[in-house]
């Protein structure tokens, strides 16, 4: 189910349709906030005040778009607004990684490229499928392309996706993959 149509059943449902939705866009935020900044305290605190503003706003505003690009905007708004702040005490980006725009594209630390790859391996023997998934996900495939692909559903695929980078965070830092 996507966004806006959660939107709509909450405009008409009550506390746990509401619940449902913020829920939903938890997940999804969280996923789309750590791929642009790599902290995910910093991520977490992002999310938290977007999500905020957009329960505060969302029921007394006409959309001139859609539910889910107004929410997407409220939460980039936010990371800009974080990357500016960090800009402005002189702070730099994550250890190892160069951020070249907000479109979460980066260039590794080329002696991170063997550590990187013994860590996918390493994911691949524990769980293929979250690899598989990742896999696709950083070839450029789209979510919907990969749900199909993987026979599961979006919200199954942000989890997925959310865990696999867990993963691969924790053996790149610590050497172990849980």
């Amino acid at each position: 189910m996507t966004i806006d149509e959660l939107f709509e059943i909450t405009r008409n449902g009550g506390k746990a349709d509401e619940e449902r939705l913020f829920e939903a866009l938890s997940v999804r935020f969280r996923l789309f906030a750590y791929r642009r900044i790599w902290e995910e305290e910093e991520a977490l605190e992002i999310v938290q005040d977007a999500l905020m503003k957009i329960a505060s706003q969302y029921r007394n505003i006409v959309f001139r778009t859609s539910f889910a690009a107004w929410a997407y905007k409220v939460l980039i708004n936010e990371i800009r607004n974080y990357v500016r702040k960090r800009k402005r005490r002189g702070e730099t980006a994550s250890p190892g990684i160069e951020h070249e725009s907000m479109h979460g594209s980066f260039v590794a630390d080329p002696a991170l490229l063997p550590q990187l790859l013994d860590c996918l391996r390493r994911l691949a023997r524990r769980n293929l499928r979250y690899a598989r998934i990742l896999n696709l996900k950083y070839q450029g495939y789209k979510a919907e392309d990969i749900c199909e692909r993987m026979i599961i559903s979006p919200n199954n695929l942000y989890v997925i996706l959310s865990r696999a980078r867990i993963m691969l965070k924790n053996c790149l830092e610590r050497g172990v993959v849980e």
